[in-house]
C-alpha cells in the first residue's frame, strides 16, 4: 500500500519499489530450445499486481474503508491510484521421482512388486509391470525389480557403528572385567 499520507511507511516514490522476474531463471529455456522435453510437465504462475492506495488509513497505515469488503470484485471509486508494479511467481511442478521396479508405485521395491510383475508376465502395452517400458511384461522386467527389490530400505538398517562408539563399548567392557577380576574383601 502506498499514499499520499505523510505517516504512510510505505515508500511513496514508486521507484522505490523494485520489482524482477526471469522466466525459467538461469537459461533452462535457452537450453532446451525455447520448448520443455516433457509435455506433461506443468506449472502454476501467479501474477501479482501493486497500485498505489488513495484512500483513508489509520493509525496503522490500514485501509478504513469498505476496501476490506471480502466480496468486494472492485475496489471504491478514490481509493485506487497509479499502478507501480507487477511481480510473476511461478512454480514448476514436477512428478515424482520414479524408483525402478517399483510396480505399484508405493516408494518400496518389495514382494508386492513382484506379484504385480507374475499377474502381468507376457502382457502386453501400457502394463504397470513393464519397467523397461518396451510395451511387453517379460524377465527384462524382473531383472529390473530384482535388481532394485528392498530399495529404500532406511538407513539406519545398515548403519555401521563409527570408531567412536566402538571405543567407547571396548573401555566399557575392559571396566566390566577389570572389576570381575579383583578380589572382594570382606
Amino acid at each position: 500500500m502506498s499514499g499520499d499520507d505523510a505517516g504512510n511507511i510505505v515508500p511513496q516514490d514508486e521507484a522505490e519499489i523494485e520489482s524482477e522476474w526471469e522466466l525459467l531463471e538461469g537459461g533452462k529455456m535457452k537450453a532446451h530450445g525455447g520448448k520443455l522435453d516433457d509435455q506433461d510437465s506443468k506449472a502454476i504462475v501467479r501474477r501479482y499486481e501493486f497500485f498505489s492506495y488513495t484512500g483513508a488509513v489509520d493509525e496503522e497505515n490500514e485501509p478504513i474503508t469498505a476496501f476490506l469488503d471480502q466480496d468486494l470484485l472492485e475496489p471504491p471509486a478514490g481509493e485506487l491510484g497509479n499502478f507501480i508494479a507487477a511481480n510473476m511467481v511461478a512454480a514448476n511442478l514436477v512428478a515424482a521421482p520414479v524408483l525402478p521396479g517399483d510396480y505399484t508405485g508405493d516408494g518400496q521395491v518389495d514382494g508386492n512388486d513382484f506379484l504385480l510383475w507374475q499377474t502381468q508376465l507376457g502382457s502386453n502395452g501400457a502394463m504397470e509391470a513393464d519397467g523397461n517400458l518396451d510395451g511387453m511384461v517379460d524377465a527384462a522386467d524382473l531383472t529390473i525389480w530384482s535388481e532394485n527389490f528392498s530399495a529404500g530400505v532406511p538407513a539406519a538398517a545398515n548403519a555401521v557403528p563409527e570408531p567412536a562408539s566402538v571405543a567407547l563399548l571396548l573401555i566399557g567392557q575392559a571396566a566390566l572385567w577389570i572389576r570381575r577380576k579383583r578380589p572382594v574383601v570382606a
